[in-house]
Parts: structure tokens; sequence; C-alpha cells
């Protein structure tokens, strides 16, 4: 059974909350399984420039035959191009990349501005400073260059003279243009979702964070929900490191046998009834198909997930950001 709920945005628009995340699907078997994805239902696509695969995301479109207007399609700004002067010109080249006219949703990817980096390169010294509200301000730890494993670009070191808020307005403009029908964020904390509504005119609509049972982030849910900003989890699967992993969690398992599900659908189901729209990632056609086959958690079962809880995320940001750097740290 597929509910195909949705959720509505402070921007008026309307998101599904089970979306594609495409970040792996890449050439013609990429275009082909996200194609698929379409002919099962989903109508939320999930890309970003950073995984180099808009042209296939646009080209499935295209194959698929849908109108437009019945997809929800959200990119991402890389955090290579936060300059504001570049923010338009990056959106109009992943519209190009995806031919289309505008999307649905154009996220900030980071809320770190990096400077592309030689392959020599190996570390850096840059810093980045947060102005707080007593007039002091916070040196962020120390940023180390490194190899994003994306897009092969090395990530560093920060650009300490663009600032988000920036980055955000310059957003905000072509929102105005109607090239982007909603504006949001991704990777955000809490200190820094706050420190941008109060500089911002448009309100970020969605703050796309990593969620799952084991790393819940229940504040940043809730601030973010309590914002009027709609939280989309990525990463809703947890890791797949086997029978160690989320997906073969034991809790997982035995909701799961009684449900007549299977175990990745019953984590979708709890990310769905938390009010948060999930994008897992899947490339198998059968994968594709079950994973948006939603099943019904009762209150029980709900309160067994949540006590799964280790903060233990998948992406460890500090790899790109320093030893010390987190985006859940303010």
């Amino acid at each position: 059974m597929s509910l195909q709920k949705t959720i509505k945005l402070n921007s008026g628009n309307t998101i599904p909350v089970i979306g594609l995340g495409t970040h792996a699907l890449k050439g013609e078997d990429g275009i082909r399984s996200i194609v698929h994805a379409i002919e099962v239902g989903y109508r939320h696509l999930d890309t970003a420039e950073l995984y180099d695969n808009e042209v296939e995301v646009g080209e499935a479109i295209r194959r698929s035959g849908i109108k437009r207007e019945e997809l929800f399609v959200t990119t991402k700004l890389t955090s290579f191009k936060h300059h504001p002067d570049v923010v338009e010109q990056a959106l109009d080249k992943s519209l190009e990349r995806l031919g289309l006219d505008y999307v649905d949703l154009f996220l900030m990817h980071s809320p770190f501005a990096f400077i592309e980096q030689p392959d020599s390169v190996t570390a850096s010294t840059g810093y980045v400073k947060d102005n707080k509200d007593d007039g002091s301000s916070s040196d962020e730890p120390k940023v180390e260059a490194n190899e994003d494993t994306e897009s092969g670009k090395i990530m560093g070191p920060v650009d300490a003279k663009i600032d988000y808020i920036d980055t955000w307005i310059a957003m905000e403009k072509v929102f105005a243009k109607g090239k982007a029908k909603s504006i949001g964020v991704s990777n955000f904390s809490n200190y820094k979702i706050q420190r941008l509504l109060k500089a911002a005119n448009i309100k970020p609509a969605v703050n796309q964070i990593e969620l799952h049972p084991y790393f819940s982030n229940i504040e940043y849910v809730k601030f973010n929900q309590d914002n009027g900003i709609a939280v989309t989890a990525f990463s809703p699967l947890g890791a797949d490191v086997g029978e160690k992993g989320l997906r073969q969690d034991p809790v997982i398992t035995e909701i799961a046998k009684k449900l007549g599900a299977t175990n990745v659908q019953v984590l979708i189901a709890w990310g769905v009834q938390r009010n948060t729209i999930v994008i897992p990632m899947a490339a198998e056609h059968e994968y594709i198909t079950s994973n948006f086959q939603q099943v019904i958690l009762d209150d029980d079962d709900v309160e067994k997930i949540n006590g799964l809880d280790r903060n233990e995320p998948v992406l460890d940001l500090t790899r790109f950001y320093g030893p010390k750097w987190s985006v859940y740290v303010d």
C-alpha cells in the first residue's frame, strides 16, 4: 500500500514524504532506476550538483513521459559555489543539466563555503567565525582539506569571507525569479538556523539532515518543525554494514516480521510517522518498488524504535571539516 502522503511547506508548496535519493544513481543503469521509480509512483526526486548525476535525473524524467508539474525535484547548491555572485549561475547550470525551467526545492547543501583546491593540497588553516548575540565570536576548529568522495574535488579550506547568510540572500533572489519554487538548507545546526532566521526575508522551507533510529536527532527535528521548517531525512536506513547495521537490528526485524513487512519498510514508516520526509536510495528495481510500499507502525512499535538511538551518524562530516567539526555542534 502506498499512501502518497505529502507535507505542505511554508512556501505553500507540497512535498511528497517519500522521495528517491539518487546520489549513487549514475549512467544508463541510474537512468533506468529513476525511470522505474517514477513508474512505480515516486513523485519526489532528490539530487545535487555534488552527486554529478543531474543529467541522468533529467534524462529519466524525459524518458518517463511524466508531466513536469507532477514531479517534485530537489537539487542543491554545492559548497564550492557559495559566493553570492555565482549562486544564480550555479542554479542555472543545474537547470541546464536537468533540462528543467525550475526546481521545486533548491537547498544550500552545507553552511560551509569551500575553496576548490588542486589535488596537491593536503591541509589548510581556514577558520569560520559566527558572531554571537553578545557581540563575541567563536573560532570554529581548523579545517583540513579532504577529497570529497562524490565529486573527487578537494574540499577546503573554508572561505571565511563568505557567510551563509549572504549565500541565502542570493538564494532568495532566485526564488523571487521563479527558478526555485521553494528554498531551504541542509546540514544546518539549530544555532545556524536561528541565526539565519534573524537575517532572512524568506524562511527556509526545509532543512535536510541525517536521521534514522541510530541517529534520531530529536531536538533538531523539534526545533525545525517548531519554527515551521520541514525536515528531510537523508540516510534514513542507516549504514549498510551487514549484520551489525540498523537494517538488521533485532528490534526492526521483530517489528517487520509482525507486520509482514521488510525491515526497510519499517525504517521508512518510522521516519514518515515522525512527520519527516524520507529519501531512501535504491538502485535495484525490486527494492525501489518495495521501499515505496508503506506500512503503519503502532505506538508501541514507534517507542521500541525510538529506544534504539545511539547518537551514531552514518556521515561523519568531521572527515571533511576537521577532527572536532560537526554541523550538529553549535
